[in-house]
Formats: structure tokens, sequence, C-alpha cells
């Protein structure tokens, strides 16, 4: 099959709508602001860089559906226990 047959009924997102997209999603599930900017940005970097087992395609069962089922907290913070070098 022809590569543009193939994808004939696709309808392609630009990545800045996609990320914007996300990020309103995960908002929406709670997910602080400035953190879902960084998630929205680390799976459109993945897509970007072909490794699509990790980008957008986990939105929804890894992230979303987890925070639904109350396997992931929304909002979280980080403490250091302990700051040397590695």
């Amino acid at each position: 099959m022809p590569y543009q047959d193939q994808y004939k009924d696709c309808v392609w997102v630009d990545f800045a709508t996609l990320e914007q997209f996300m990020k309103d999603c995960l908002v929406a599930f709670g997910v602080p602001v400035p953190d879902a900017q960084i998630i929205g940005d680390v799976l459109i970097k993945s897509d970007k860089l072909g490794i699509d087992s990790h980008g957008i395609g986990r939105l929804k069962p890894i992230y979303l559906d987890r925070i639904d089922e109350g396997i992931l907290n929304p909002v979280t913070t980080i403490e250091i226990v302990k700051d040397e070098k590695a």
C-alpha cells in the first residue's frame, strides 16, 4: 500500500497543540500546572525522538488511568534526604 494511502484517514496535529492538550488533560486530573508542563514536554520529546513507547501513548493508560485509580498521586513534593556527590 502506498504511503499516502496508508495515512489518508489520519488527522495530523502539530506538537504544540498536542502538548497543550496533554497539559490540559493532566491539570484536569489534578496535576499542578508546572508538573503537567514537565510531563507534557517529556512525552512530546520522546515522540519527537521516535521513542513512541514513552510518548503520548502513555498519557491515558499510564498517567490518567493510574491517577483515576488512585495508583498515582497527582500532587507530589520532593524531599532531598541526602545531598552528596554520586
